[in-house]
């Protein structure tokens, strides 16, 4: 990992050693560009979940391998510099999938999975929400739902990059709401409002907020899946 990302670890008693956080990792002219592309691109492109909207570019993880589809170069871009940055090492992400939340919409606790490099780095534009944290089950244990640890406030034009132990031990999900309640009091007892765990980075709020409004969300996550193949089209077009 670069030093450039590096230094934007969480350093918190409550998170793992392998999350970072990176405020205003593009301007508001690349985030207004990103929603443009994401907006002009076919409908039948998009799938339509319950609780948010999707789109998939790079192909579709499989056990088996992955199928790669070329990325549309204002999606390269960001492959790109990743990799500049060596957020998957000496990997080039190759896919990216883009939601869109409306306030209100979520998404359940899950994990990305096997099939994925285990490092997920997400671009976040168009409004604010919180990511919450739990930890996996034990299978040990005869409690049988994950326990909440603390939450990520995701604003506008950061990039956020989960690895290695919040990967593979953690659960990550997005509550179905329309307001975030905030507290910035690390011994308050108030159970509608999150452990959120780099408020002190958010330099666009203070200690007077207390509720933050959700808008239209897009979320870039861009992963490297390990096993693809490639198609050589030349094989069927000159057979």
């Amino acid at each position: 990992m670069d030093e450039t990302i590096i230094s934007h670890k969480i350093h918190h008693p409550l998170v793992p050693d392998s999350i970072y956080y990176v405020p205003d990792f593009i301007s508001q002219v690349e985030e207004s560009a990103l929603i443009e592309n994401v907006l002009k691109s076919s409908k039948f492109k998009w799938k339509h979940l319950n609780n948010r909207s999707l789109q998939i570019y790079g192909g579709y993880p499989k056990p088996e391998g992955m199928i790669v589809e070329p990325l549309p170069e204002w999606l390269q871009f960001y492959t790109l510099k990743l990799k500049s940055l060596n957020v998957f090492e000496e990997n080039l992400a190759n896919q990216v999938l883009i939601n869109r939340y409306e306030p209100g919409q979520g998404i359940m606790a899950h994990e990305d999975g096997p099939l994925y490099y285990p490092t997920v780095a997400t671009i976040n534009t168009g409004s604010h929400t919180v990511l919450n944290f739990y930890k996996k089950i034990d299978p040990n244990s005869n409690d049988c739902s994950p326990k909440y640890e603390f939450s990520l406030l995701l604003w506008p034009r950061s990039l956020s990059i989960l690895q290695n132990t919040v990967y593979n031990q953690y659960l990550h999900e997005i509550e179905e709401l329309k307001f975030d309640k905030i507290n910035f009091d690390p011994e308050s007892n108030d159970q509608a409002s999150k452990k959120i765990v780099n408020l002190n980075l958010i330099e666009q709020i203070d200690s007077e907020t207390q509720c933050l409004t959700r808008s239209t969300r897009y979320s870039f996550t861009i992963r490297f899946v390990p096993k693809f193949h490639k198609i050589n089209l030349n094989k069927f077009l000159f057979k």
